[in-house]
């Protein structure tokens, strides 16, 4: 799963990990080890490394990259 697409304008890095806990939470229920992507503000890689990570094994960072 990817929890969002590119999240912005009030989805910014400050608002995101308060957003995904219980999204993750409700998915673990179901699904204690399928991998989840999360992604900081724009799924921009600067964002992405100053974006902390939830604490669970089967989460990965995503990012978008658009130059070549």
């Amino acid at each position: 799963f990817e929890l969002l697409n590119e999240p912005h304008d009030a989805l910014n890095n400050a608002n995101l990990g308060p957003l995904y806990a219980p999204v993750l939470k409700t998915i673990r229920a179901s699904n204690p080890t399928r991998p989840v992507l999360v992604g900081g503000q724009w799924n921009n890689l600067d964002k992405m490394l100053e974006f902390p990570l939830p604490d669970d094994p089967y989460v990965a960072p995503t990012f978008h990259y658009y130059n070549p």
